[in-house]
Order: structure tokens, then sequence, then C-alpha cells
């Protein structure tokens, strides 16, 4: 009886352990995987709207793991407020990174002239300092 119950256990365990792991692979291919894959298509890029390339920039800067950088650089050109808590996502997580490190400061850059271009306003380089606009 105790094997039995123990047999049970471990696989309703396995299961239970297989469909989050399935789960959670399909939210990282649709949220993470789509959208950059997306970036990465030449026929996408020639026939997508603003509109679109905004909305796969949004996507892409949900999480912080991911192409940014051209993120940034399509909200650059086609952001508008409803990019802006993107952006200060953006700008939270590289506010971190060493000076040194070029390819971060320029991501970080493009983040910034994102949100100047999109607010009108240079409030410095900081997450701090941009945290509490009020332009949504």
């Amino acid at each position: 009886m105790a094997g039995a119950l123990k047999s049970r256990t471990l696989k309703i365990t396995i299961s239970a352990t297989s469909l989050i792991v399935i789960l959670l692979s399909i939210f990282v291919y649709f949220e993470i995987v789509v959208p950059h894959n997306t970036l990465r298509d030449l026929e996408w890029w020639e026939q997508a709207s603003a509109e679109e390339q905004r909305q796969v920039a949004h996507q892409i800067l949900r999480y912080p793991v991911g192409n940014h950088h051209d993120a940034f650089l399509i909200l650059t050109e086609f952001g508008n407020s409803e990019s802006i808590p993107y952006l200060l996502n953006g700008l939270k997580w590289y506010e971190f990174f060493n000076r040194g490190e070029d390819f971060i400061l320029y991501s970080r850059d493009h983040c910034l002239d994102a949100l100047r271009k999109i607010t009108g306003k240079d409030l410095g380089t900081k997450y701090t300092d941009w945290k509490d606009i009020d332009t949504y």
C-alpha cells in the first residue's frame, strides 16, 4: 500500500513538474523568443508599420533580458507616451553597469534619447532622475 502511494505521488509530481516546464516554455517562447525573431526578419521590417514596430519594442522591453538596444532605437523613431514605462524599465536595468562597458552605455544612451524625444525633456541620465515623470 505504501509503495503504491509513493509511486502515485511520484507520478503526480513528475506530471505536475512536466506541465509547469511546458507552460513556462510556451510563455518564454511567445513572450521573449517570438518578438526577438520578429526583429531578425528582414521581410517584416520592410512591411511593418510604425505601430507594429512600437508594439514589438514594447514586448521586448517587458523583460530585463533581450535585445533592448534595437528596441530603444525603434522607440526613438516611433515611440509615444505609451512607451515611457517601458523605457523607464530599460533605464532602471542599465543603471548599474560600469562605465567601461561601451555596448551597455550605447544601449542606455539610446534609451535616454527615446525618453528625451518623446517627453521633450532632459531630466538627467539616471533612472532616479526620470522615475517620477508625469507624462504618461
